[in-house]
């Protein structure tokens, strides 16, 4: 080596986006579907439908895109990127001091279905009681708590579960909607209200965010499909299935969940050579099916006597096309 020269170090290649995310993507989803299940979050028109999985991938994309403009996803900056990936910790910032409780009550959160509403202030200790609360975003693992990212306990989790919460409660309320309610879950809507959750310190925040999104595809450019739209595909394709089978069906079965929503549809089909033979008299020991009555209704589970409240839900069959053999009249005669 002459005298002088230097010796280059190697250079680390740089992370992509996706690399990025994926150390952060599974405590960002546990803080997402807890914050859905606590807030017990509604969709629709009339924001009383349950989200769905499309509708939950929507929220977790404007999560993943406000993670990526705050901290590149906890990797670079100044303010703790690596503790608060979603920068919600800051002790000056004003979430972090309504949610420990130096400006009095602060926001207020409102739940669905009936639950109860709770102020800033009062949301740590409400949310930590429920039982599907993640272990490590827990308050008490900090030893100050005012001082947030700043205290060498604050982690990952608590950034995004507790900023996660304050991102959809900004969402809803900057659309005039409450807490819960995530109404169409447009792009407009989840870009807008993830605006005002950086609380307007940043100029360009929203050509930020839109181009985060832009830089894992932009999942928020396909339109999430509308409540109508949902239950019509799912009943035609349910009839483009029994089309397709070309076979008689037996039974269509509908079920619909507690907003009166199609959740899914069964289709028992039966085969010609059934239908065949169900029409035509049977001769004595045929049966359909050919298997035995065990392997076909099930073992006996007991006897059912008159006096047996049982006895009231047995149906009589009056089909007088059907003829059964009384076996004591048989018994006697034989």
């Amino acid at each position: 080596m002459e005298r002088g020269s230097r010796t280059s170090k190697p250079m680390l290649a740089t992370k992509t986006e996706a690399e990025l995310w994926s150390i952060q993507e599974l405590t960002a989803r546990r803080s997402l579907h807890f914050v859905i299940s606590f807030l017990r979050c509604r969709m629709g028109p009339n924001n009383d439908e349950l989200l769905d999985v499309v509708a939950t991938n929507r929220l977790l994309a404007i999560v993943r895109a406000v993670s990526l403009v705050e901290s590149r996803h906890g990797t670079t900056g100044r303010n703790q990127p690596a503790r608060d990936p979603m920068q919600c910790g800051n002790p000056k910032d004003v979430w972090w001091k309504e949610f420990t409780g130096q400006l009095g009550n602060g926001d207020r959160f409102v739940r669905g279905a009936g639950a109860k509403a709770y102020w800033a202030n009062e949301i740590g200790d409400a949310a930590e009681k429920e039982n599907i609360f993640p272990a490590a975003a827990k308050r008490d693992l900090l030893s100050v708590l005012l001082d947030g990212h700043k205290d060498s306990g604050f982690g990952p989790a608590h950034s995004y579960l507790w900023g996660t919460l304050y991102l959809i409660h900004r969402i809803n309320s900057a659309a005039g909607d409450r807490s819960y309610a995530c109404g169409d879950l447009s792009r407009d809507r989840l870009i807008d209200g993830a605006v005002t959750y950086n609380g307007g310190g940043v100029a360009d925040y929203k050509t930020r965010l839109i181009n985060a999104l832009a830089e894992f595809g932009d999942p928020l450019a396909i339109s999430i499909p509308s409540f109508a739209n949902v239950q019509v595909r799912l009943f035609s394709d349910t009839l483009a299935a029994i089309k397709s089978a070309g076979l008689p069906v037996r039974r269509l079965r509908i079920d619909y969940d507690g907003s009166m929503r199609i959740s899914s549809t069964t289709v028992d089909f039966a085969d010609y050579e059934f239908e065949a033979l169900a029409s035509d008299d049977l001769a004595l020991y045929q049966k359909i099916p050919n298997q035995s009555e065990e392997a076909t209704c099930g073992a006996i589970a007991g006897r059912i006597k008159r006096d047996d409240p049982e006895f009231d839900d047995l149906v009589s069959n009056s089909n007088s096309k059907i003829v059964f053999k009384d076996e004591e009249v048989l018994a006697q005669t034989e």
